[in-house]
């Protein structure tokens, strides 16, 4: 499962935000404010390469998680918000819109580990 990343002093410091088009140039002093395209690995393992504003994922962007779970779209503030598409390592898949972190709206498709699959609409609770 994905989690919300937020910038907080401490993980900032443990963090490296690399301009992509500058790999070797660290912007870990001044993060907060980073604007641009980067990348940051979090102390938890987790693995973002996008777009950021003032030091959070906000644009387009791919967000890998320590255990392989992959969300490829749009972010607004730090959250998964817009349109993207999650894929489980275990296999689970969802395209669709979301909202600030949760699945939400209509036109979405999602297929289970099993093969099962729906396409419809989400509301974020």
């Amino acid at each position: 499962m994905l989690v919300h990343h937020q910038f907080v002093e401490t993980k900032v410091k443990a963090g490296l935000i690399l301009p992509l088009t500058q790999i070797g140039d660290v912007y870990s002093a001044e993060a907060q404010n980073f604007s641009g395209k980067g990348r940051i690995k979090f102390p938890n393992g987790d693995v973002y390469e996008g777009d950021f504003n003032g030091g959070k994922m906000e644009g387009r962007g791919l967000l890998t998680s320590e255990n392989g779970d992959r969300y490829t779209g749009q972010f607004k503030n730090g959250f998964k918000h817009g349109v993207g598409q999650f894929q489980a390592k275990a296999g689970e898949r969802y395209e669709g819109t979301w909202l600030y972190n949760k699945r939400e709206g209509d036109d979405a498709v999602a297929t289970e580990v099993d093969g099962s699959r729906y396409e419809g609409s989400y509301t974020a609770n």
